[in-house]
Order: C-alpha cells, then structure tokens, then sequence
C-alpha cells in the first residue's frame, strides 16, 4: 500500500497494448463507482488469446479503444 501522500498516475505509465475482437461488455462494480470491462484478447501478453476481465477502466476512447490501470486495449476489426 503507498504512503498517503503517494499515486500511481496510471494514466501516463508505459502500458501494454492488446489488440481485442468483438465487442467490449463493460461490468460496473460496487454503486456503480467504477466498472470493469470483458473482452475477447488476441494477444494478451500473459493470458494470450481469450476472453479476459480487466482491471478497472480508467478512459474510453472514441474508436472503441480504452485504458485500464494496467493496459491499453485497442479493437481490431479484420481478425
């Protein structure tokens, strides 16, 4: 656990970048405060190709794409 005047900027960390088919099914959780997100990886770099959860979202981009605290997770349409 960090210290209480300590963050993780998630946001401007390197991140892996997985590329997913089909569509994006997003999963609140508690009160709705945050969700998470399931979704079809091609190439997930330690669970490779299946559906995975993730960790939770943290941006939603235009093109389908989006950030979790861990990963960036673009969509490919011609798989």
């Amino acid at each position: 656990m960090l210290p209480d005047n300590e963050h993780i900027d998630y946001v401007n960390m390197i991140k892996p970048v997985v590329r997913f088919t089909g569509e994006v099914q997003y999963i609140h959780g508690k009160n709705n405060e945050y969700y998470t997100a399931k979704v079809y990886a091609i190439d997930h770099p330690n669970l490779g190709q299946g559906i995975v959860y993730t960790s939770v979202v943290v941006k939603k981009f235009p093109d389908g794409s989006f950030e979790t605290r861990n990963t960036i997770y673009r969509p490919v349409n011609d798989y």
